[in-house]
């Protein structure tokens, strides 16, 4: 008997390249080589959740 499992499929939502399939992922970061973004993406409670991360550079001089 073959269980029912749900996976997610995300793509990039700026230029809809698929970026990666899963079954559960508490929190990952992902990167689009296409539109050169970061991506991180969270399954929780059913629900699939993408959000840009945004890259902040600090230097010293």
């Amino acid at each position: 008997m073959k269980k029912d499992i749900k996976r997610y499929t995300v793509t990039c939502p700026n230029c809809g390249r698929k970026l990666m399939s899963a079954v559960t992922a508490d929190s990952a970061e992902i990167y689009c080589p296409k539109c050169k973004t970061m991506y991180e993406i969270e399954i929780k409670d059913k629900q699939l959740q993408v959000r840009e991360v945004e890259v902040e550079y600090a230097a010293n001089y």
